[in-house]
């Protein structure tokens, strides 16, 4: 699915490929990269990650402690040998959220905040209003197929 997206993505163009489901799914991860886009996948609470420097996995949520703090650095995720994964970890806990935001990504650290994952929401609401009723083509709605394309990514997975 994700190769059949990429033909509707100029070549110039930034791909930020948000994810809640099949973090642990290495392939997957990898195979965003080799297209040259980027990973913004979030994280469950059972998941583990080991910073770089630090010998035990742990749980990600506890790199940070209280609301408002971030967290943002390299490691390894998935204590399992054969599930690792080396990527950016990117914690964030904001008011009004039970449990921090957790994100596995390619992106430097200076580059990205955990609140990006925000925009999957406004994604998903965007797809299901351009495709609603509009048929097989998805064209009724103003879009043309390569914009409908466009879309559809950033909400496939």
């Amino acid at each position: 699915m994700l190769r059949q997206r990429r033909v509707a993505i100029p070549p110039d163009g930034t791909v930020l490929v948000l994810a809640d489901r099949g973090l642990s799914a290495r392939w997957r991860f990898r195979r965003i990269v080799r297209l040259h886009w980027h990973p913004f996948l979030r994280s469950n609470q059972g998941e583990t990650f080991r910073p770089h420097g630090l010998a035990p996995f742990g749980w990600p949520c506890n790199l940070v402690e209280t609301i408002g703090q971030r967290w943002r650095g390299h490691g390894t995720a998935f204590a399992s040998a054969d599930g690792r994964l080396d990527g950016m970890l990117v914690d964030w806990w904001g008011a009004g959220h039970a449990d921090p935001w957790v994100v596995l990504t390619d992106l430097p650290p200076d580059n990205c905040a955990a609140q990006w994952y925000a925009l999957r929401g406004g994604a998903n609401q965007a797809s299901n209003a351009a495709s609603a009723g509009a048929g097989d083509a998805g064209l009724d709605r103003g879009l043309d197929a390569g914009g409908l394309a466009r879309l559809q990514v950033a909400v496939a997975f």
